[in-house]
């Protein structure tokens, strides 16, 4: 696994938008102002925490299931167990865009780092 931290930049090629929106945000970023700045990380945020949930739930359930079946997992109910689970978790959502979180989810959240990005500064800090 990746030691290296996570960002909020890294977020925006993490999170499921499209590849034009992504670029789009991450070409603006710089001109934003910092309350701009600051509302768009904090939505970015919660919608990866929302999606890590989400991932990390599943991946508990299926760990589960798979110890209860005998199947062979690299898991085991022990102090480990949590740990061992996040670490996938957190690999899984670096290598790819999960689809656990609802495509209604990530439209409002587009929408809403749209109009932040197409915000003057006096209105967002309003």
């Amino acid at each position: 696994m990746s030691s290296t931290p996570l960002t909020t930049k890294g977020l925006i090629d993490i999170l499921p938008f499209e590849e034009e929106f992504k670029t789009d945000l991450k070409n603006k970023w710089d001109s934003l102002s910092m309350d701009q700045r600051n509302f768009i990380s904090q939505l970015l945020w919660d919608t990866y925490a929302d999606i890590y949930e989400a991932r990390y739930d599943t991946n508990v359930e299926v760990a589960l299931e798979q110890i209860a079946e005998g199947e062979e997992t690299g898991f085991s109910l022990d102090k480990t167990f949590g740990k061992k689970i996040r670490e996938k978790t957190q690999e899984e959502l670096r290598k790819q865009a999960t689809t656990a979180v609802s495509t209604a989810t990530l439209s409002d959240t587009r929408k809403a780092l749209e109009s932040i990005m197409n915000t003057s500064d006096s209105q967002v800090s309003n």
